[in-house]
């Protein structure tokens, strides 16, 4: 073979590595930068990330009951969690109250 057939097969090979190594980058790391490249996720990953650490978001929580009717409502830094049966919120890391039944409305301050 020639001198240049063989750069060429040589330029070839290194181009055929790095599409494949670029490939299965982007395949693993992708999805590991999505939240830092979309603003909507990152602030969101941001401001969970503030919550955990401080210990909850000043919000303002109202139960209504199924009519509509305002049952209570509590204001301060309130950390919450929740599944399909109840609402948990820790109160100014003091108090801690379970909210089973009516509509939780939270509102962010």
């Amino acid at each position: 073979m020639s001198d240049i057939a063989e750069k060429v097969i040589k330029f070839g090979i290194w181009i055929g590595c790095f599409l494949i190594i670029a490939f299965f980058g982007v395949l693993v790391f992708g999805p590991l930068l999505r939240p830092f490249l979309m603003s909507g996720p990152r602030d969101r990953l941001i401001k969970n990330f503030n919550a955990d650490i401080n210990g909850g978001l000043q919000r303002v929580v109202t139960v209504y009951s199924y009519s509509g009717a305002p049952i209570r409502s509590w204001q301060g830094k309130i950390d919450l969690s929740s599944s399909t049966k109840e609402v948990n919120m820790i109160i100014d890391n003091d108090k801690r109250v379970i909210i089973q039944g009516g509509v939780v409305i939270v509102e962010e301050q």
